[in-house]
């Protein structure tokens, strides 16, 4: 409940407030978190932008096969609101290996539909 109430309120607290920004990101990646704690830690940073240093470890949760689904579906849409080439092409390898049906069928879907879109935003 906690990361809901950060999460709604990132856009005007987490650039204010490098703690809660560091206090967020380790618990995304904390090992010893649960799995509901860590995805809405990730949650919290689909409402801001993502500064590079952060970005890595979303990567990073992205690229680790033994993460869940859903940490995977939440680190890839992070990364796919403003994707860097050198992280589309992590990820295109990736998906090349994927173990994860769930997750390979929802990011080549996801993919497809942005190749395929005539909407402006998604150029």
């Amino acid at each position: 409940m906690c990361f809901q109430v950060i999460g709604n309120m990132a856009p005007a607290v987490i650039p204010f407030s490098p703690a809660l920004r560091t206090a967020v990101i380790q618990c995304a990646k904390q090992p010893a978190a649960s799995q509901k704690v860590q995805r809405a830690a990730i949650q919290v940073y689909r409402q801001i932008p993502v500064p590079n240093e952060i970005r890595d470890v979303f990567m990073q949760v992205l690229l680790d096969n033994s993460n869940t689904v859903q940490e995977h579906i939440a680190a890839y849409l992070i990364i796919m609101k403003d994707p860097k080439p050198s992280e589309l092409t992590q990820l295109t390898n990736a998906l090349s290996s994927e173990t994860n049906q769930q997750f390979k069928s929802f990011a080549i879907s996801h993919i497809t539909n942005i190749l395929s879109s005539t909407e402006p935003e998604t150029k």
